[in-house]
């Protein structure tokens, strides 16, 4: 088949397919099978290369898969290709010299880096060299080789395409073989309009078995490497052995995570610094002296409550910092209950909880790309597995005195109960008023970082007004006054740091504790005017810190929004005004305006939010 064509391009589809006007009729072709048309003699087929993305006023023609020939059926002579740009970029040997900075470094950081850099010279290299000491080993699922033809490409680019190969064989990247297995080269167009070539391995890795994903390295330890370790690029040999598609030879560089390491040790010390400021200055607080006022006595640990409790740990967690996890208190069976039964009950009726337990880790996560600030961080703690094996026993002793406590408005963290019962009351109520053709004036709350900014002072007295035993209190009390955190940093674990207030992360305990935590704060907006179903005063529903609030008129809406964040201010919980959201529900076209403040400042009215996952709308139609 030839080349056909001119047509015209009609759109884009994508990054690399277009959509072609073929006489009335429209396809779509990939960026490969199509190339810019060139007026040329009759008895000449002259082929050109499809540079750039195409417009709609150059004419483009549609190629098939076949070997292109002229109209005398002779092959077309590569003398008269255009001239194109190279591939690659093997042309030139970057070093150390050709390194970029950015502009934001000042003069001392730029000069650090470069001091940096030069002493690691060698990695900046495109030209490493090879070295044969390791192999790599596919196997297949099948014993067949697989060979594939050759893809066309365009005559135009095919002496560039040779030179490609030539250089990139004079630098050994890879070899001719005589191997059975062949995948065909793909030339792929770069954004800045150059070249690249891959080898389309696609077949072969259907053919791939398939290993497991607990040999596969992490990122975080490669970010870990130390200073002798390598990155290990791939480059083909002749070498191959029963089973395998290729045997790789290795060329070796230094691993650019190594440079990254170096930086960060370089600036540890200010970035441990920082890190603690922030800590610090997050999780601090003014607590009185400690106290507990309950004086019920708590009964003995059964090795049946250890057994049942580690049983339901879940597997797989991380391990705090005595590196024990979960798995291996299991492993010691019997013996090892008896002896974690006589550690509880120690730590139990003594409340006194060694300090090794009681300190946690935490790791860094960030929010999002480029995170720079602290607070684009999430704070993660890892706790070990001994300490949450007790609180897991407290925690179903005393979960039916907490839920006996908490409101019916809180759906998350209780059994039973969750996102589908809290969507389910939301949507009804909005229905049976909107049913009625009354309004619902809503206001949806977010909290500043909830969970970290719990007073342990107020924590504590609300356990006091519990049936909550006595022990239970008092370990509790000494776990959050004695709560202390390390900051792990590229594989170092540095000084503690107090935490003042704030529930414990990752403890199974925290959950149940702020629940009722901001039972205590809704209870003084209980008398406050909501919504009315079948004589009961609904006015919030919650789900842990997710909170909305809801009442049949503007001035009422006002008066609990007040109400809520005097009563969360003196519970050291602070509203989000950015977060927050105020919305009218209404069967009307148009829902009414809600001018409502906080600190005396308005709050943004949207016309839809999303809450738990659905999207709610001031209408009917959700």
């Amino acid at each position: 088949m030839q080349w056909k064509g001119p047509f015209e391009v009609v759109a884009t589809v994508g990054v690399n397919d277009y959509r072609i006007n073929m006489g009335g009729k429209k396809k779509t072709f990939h960026a490969n099978l199509l190339k810019g048309y060139i007026a040329r003699d009759q008895d000449i087929h002259q082929a050109a290369v499809y540079e750039g993305p195409p417009t709609r006023s150059p004419a483009i023609s549609a190629a098939s898969l076949t070997v292109i020939e002229d109209i005398e059926g002779e092959y077309f002579n590569d003398s008269d290709c255009e001239t194109l740009p190279e591939l690659g970029g093997w042309g030139s040997n970057e070093t150390v010299n050709d390194l970029k900075y950015g502009d934001q470094l000042t003069p001392d950081q730029r000069r650090q880096l470069e001091e940096i850099a030069s002493s690691y010279s060698s990695i900046f290299s495109d030209r490493p060299g090879t070295v044969s000491t390791e192999e790599h080993r596919i196997e297949l699922t099948s014993s067949t080789p697989v060979r594939q033809r050759p893809y066309p490409v365009p005559y135009a680019m095919r002496q560039t395409l040779r030179d490609e190969l030539k250089k990139m064989e004079d630098l050994e990247i890879f070899r001719k073989s005589s191997s059975p297995y062949s995948s065909p080269v793909v030339v792929v167009k770069k954004k800045d309009g150059s070249n690249r070539v891959y080898i389309d391995y696609r077949r072969k890795t259907f053919l791939e078995r398939r290993k497991s994903t607990q040999n596969v390295v992490k990122t975080c330890f490669v970010l870990e490497f130390t200073e002798t370790s390598h990155l290990y690029h791939c480059a083909y040999t002749k070498r191959r052995t029963q089973g395998c598609s290729f045997m790789p030879f290795i060329r070796q560089t230094k691993v650019i995570a190594e440079l990254f390491l170096l930086w960060t040790q370089k600036f540890s010390e200010k970035i441990m610094k920082r890190w603690t400021e922030y800590v610090e200055d997050l999780f601090d607080d003014t607590r009185s002296e400690l106290g507990v006022h309950s004086f019920l006595q708590g009964p003995h640990i059964l090795p049946t409550e250890v057994e049942n409790a580690l049983h339901h740990m879940s597997n797989g967690k991380a391990s705090g910092i005595d590196n024990i996890s979960k798995e291996m208190l299991q492993a010691m069976g019997d013996f090892g209950i008896n002896i974690l039964t006589e550690m509880c009950n120690k730590m139990y009726h003594n409340t006194n909880i060694p300090e090794d337990l009681r300190t946690s880790i935490f790791i860094l996560l960030p929010k999002k790309q480029r995170a720079v600030d602290c607070s684009d961080f999430r704070t993660i703690s890892l706790m070990c597995h001994t300490l949450k094996l007790l609180l897991t026993m407290i925690l179903r002793r005393i979960s039916d005195k907490i839920n006996r406590e908490v409101g019916r408005e809180q759906a998350e963290f209780r059994k039973n109960i969750g996102t589908r019962e809290a969507i389910f009351c939301q949507r009804n109520l909005t229905e049976k008023y909107l049913e009625m053709k009354r309004n619902i004036y809503a206001c949806f709350i977010d909290y500043s970082k909830a969970f970290d900014t719990v007073g342990h002072d107020k924590l504590i007295d609300i356990l006091n007004k519990t049936e909550i035993d006595q022990n239970d209190i008092e370990l509790i009390a000494k776990l959050y006054w004695n709560h202390k955190t390390r900051i792990r940093l590229n594989s170092e674990i540095y000084t503690p740091v107090n935490i003042k207030r704030g529930v414990r992360q990752s403890c199974v305990l925290s959950p149940s504790l702020f629940n009722l935590y901001t039972e205590f704060i809704f209870r003084e907006t209980d008398n406050i005017p909501g919504l009315q179903i079948n004589g009961h005063n609904i006015n919030n529903l919650r789900y842990a810190d997710v909170t909305v609030l809801m009442t049949e008129d503007e001035v009422s809406l006002q008066r609990l929004v007040t109400a809520v964040r005097e009563e969360s201010e003196k519970y050291g919980l602070k509203m989000n005004i950015k977060k927050t959201k105020v919305m009218v529900l209404t069967p009307e076209k148009e829902a009414p305006k809600a001018n409502i403040e906080i600190n005396e400042e308005k709050v943004e009215q949207v016309s839809s939010f999303t809450y738990l996952g659905q999207l709610i709308n001031t209408g009917r139609k959700k």
